[in-house]
């Protein structure tokens, strides 16, 4: 609704919040320390390590990485950190950018993009147009180059 996407509307949610089912939580903090709501924000806090980890499992395909040695877990660990580091950044580049699309989107668009170095920069040169102004919204400025072969 906050990036004004046609069809998603005030209106339109209370219409469906009945079809939107209810948030059943268990939690094994004392009733009297906290109330259904304090539950919810402390669960939706942890949410965010959740979604980073299904991220990891399912779209870096990290669940066949099955480590037992101790040093290859570490490696293993460094790697999770630095792709929940890049992914967070990429993230925080769309919502800058007020592209919305999704981290997926964006990656798909990267990799079918051709980057080298060219006179101190980069250039791409097998790019349409379309994806290199979604670069420079994402604040990645990359010169498109026809002809150029890197």
């Amino acid at each position: 609704m906050q990036r004004g996407d046609k069809g998603y509307t005030s209106a339109k949610l209370e219409e469906l919040s009945a079809l939107m089912g209810v948030y059943v939580l268990e939690t094994s903090l004392p009733q009297e320390d906290c109330d259904a709501e304090s539950v919810f924000v402390l669960y939706k806090r942890c949410w965010s390590i959740e979604t980073y980890f299904d991220y990891f499992k399912n779209g870096q395909d990290g669940h066949a990485l099955c480590q037992q040695d101790y040093c290859r877990q570490q490696g293993l660990a460094f790697v999770m950190l630095v792709a929940g580091l890049i992914e967070c950044e990429v993230k925080t580049s769309i919502q800058a950018s007020g592209l919305g699309m999704s981290v997926s989107d964006v990656f798909l668009e990267a990799r079918a993009a051709k980057a080298d170095r060219y006179k101190g920069g980069w250039a791409i040169n097998n790019c349409l147009e379309k994806r290199a102004e979604h670069f420079k919204k994402l604040g990645v400025a990359m010169e498109v180059v026809p002809g150029h072969k890197g």
